[in-house]
């Protein structure tokens, strides 16, 4: 396969991988058990029928090498959190891998199979084909089974260009001066920490919960992702490492944004990273009432549709990419912990519409898990399928423990399945409301 060039969020994510393993992974709960020697013949049988081999990056090139492939063995596990958490930690080579790693958890009546994997050679959407793949072969659907995958030779600025997706440079640019002033209100991890490793945390949200979260989302004229949005920033304000201050009332959250959805002609057999990025500010005022958090989500998010802020984020990217580059490991943390002091990072997905002839048989339930990166203490990975939601919260323990952790996912998942609206209480620092971002 002829070399492609790496689009500036690969870039970004290798760079980071110089810092701490950059590492994702995805796994399907099923209503069936198969052995494991079934479930690494069928994932390596997988892997061929998509054409998908060892992965080879040389100065900002990449190609799959499929003359000498490896063989990827399935890892079995009597701790899923424990698993994902020591994988997510453990580094891929940034030259010549495979990258990969399936893995088995086994529980009474389900059994969980699932991948980590090395995030810049693919995003959800291109792992999930890899996912779709391996369950072609364990149940012999040849139907199911993806076509052979490409990779992408155009970038992501060849795809979401100014010129065909109505985004200008110099409007992005502009906007960067009141974005820098709004981030010195933005309340921040106070002690830069030099350790980034994650644990992770996996809930399974009770039942009719995907209907009482569109429900709760409809009565307050706004989506699923501006609720759980909005949840997250109350529980990061007042459970989180970022403490308020009287100068730093406000808090700020990003949202990863999957591009794919945003270009109809993009076939899903290229086999990528096409993702954007967006930073949501709530002010003190903001984060007192489930209303009015919603509100700021909503609005904020219509904002960015208007901005296209996800297609733009490419050019923020590279900027910081260009910073980044000329900083140590520890002035790039600090430089993150100043500019861009996020409380948490929110990826949601709803599957239903393409994983809905799968559940509830085979799949029951659908978990991702997602790096928090330099810039964030913890990131939540909402998951839908059917009637199932799936919340993943992957965080660094060098900023904040498992039971503070634990208390924001519960607090995410009460403030989104209840019913009504109710004040949150006041913030928990004595601070002034800030200027509306």
């Amino acid at each position: 396969m002829h070399p492609v060039p790496l689009n500036i969020f690969q870039r970004t994510q290798r760079h980071w991988d110089t810092l701490h393993p950059y590492n994702a992974g995805q796994a399907m709960v099923l209503d069936r058990s198969f052995s494991t020697q079934t479930l690494e013949d069928a994932f390596n049988l997988a892997l061929q029928d998509l054409r998908l081999g060892t992965f080879v990056c040389v100065d900002n090139r990449y190609w799959i090498d499929r003359a000498n492939p490896f063989h990827a063995q399935v890892v079995e596990t009597d701790d899923l959190e424990a698993h994902l958490s020591r994988e997510m930690n453990r580094p891929f080579d940034p030259l010549v891998s495979l990258p990969f790693r399936p893995f088995v958890h086994n529980a009474a009546g389900e059994q969980t199979v699932g991948v980590i994997y090395q995030h810049w050679v693919a995003d959800s959407v291109a792992i999930r084909s890899v996912m779709r793949a391996w369950l072609s072969r364990l149940l012999d659907l040849p139907a199911l089974r993806p076509a052979p995958v490409q990779l992408d030779s155009l970038g992501t600025f060849g795809r979401f260009s100014p010129e065909t997706h109505d985004w200008s440079v110099l409007s992005n640019l502009i906007e960067q001066f009141p974005f820098t002033r709004a981030m010195k209100h933005v309340r921040r991890v106070e002690s830069p920490q030099s350790d980034q490793s994650v644990a992770t945390i996996i809930r399974a949200l009770p039942p009719g919960s995907a209907d009482r979260l569109r429900s709760r989302a409809r009565a307050l004229h706004a989506t699923v992702g501006d609720l759980l949005l909005a949840s997250s920033a109350i529980a990061c304000a007042n459970l989180g490492p970022n403490h308020a201050t009287i100068r730093r009332p406000d808090l700020a959250m990003g949202t990863i944004v999957d591009l794919r959805a945003r270009a109809p002609h993009l076939s899903d057999r290229v086999f990528s990273l096409f993702l954007g990025f967006m930073i949501s500010p709530f002010t003190a005022a903001d984060l007192r009432s489930v209303d009015r958090a919603v509100a700021r989500a909503r609005a904020v998010r219509l904002r960015h549709s208007r901005h296209r802020s996800a297609e733009a984020s490419q050019l923020r990217l590279w900027i910081g990419l260009q910073l980044a580059k000329r900083l140590s490991p520890h002035n790039l943390l600090n430089f993150y912990r100043k500019r861009l002091p996020l409380s948490g990072g929110l990826s949601n997905v709803n599957l239903t519409p393409t994983w809905s002839n799968l559940h509830p048989t085979p799949v029951r339930r659908y978990h991702r898990i997602s790096p928090t990166g330099p810039m964030m203490p913890l990131v939540l990975t909402p998951t839908t399928l059917g009637d199932e939601v799936s919340v993943c919260c992957s965080y660094n323990p060098a900023v904040i423990n498992a039971d503070a952790t634990t208390q924001i996912v519960d607090a995410i998942i009460q403030t989104t399945t209840r019913d009504g609206s109710e004040a949150v209480g006041p913030d928990r620092a004595a601070a002034d409301d800030a200027q509306s971002l």
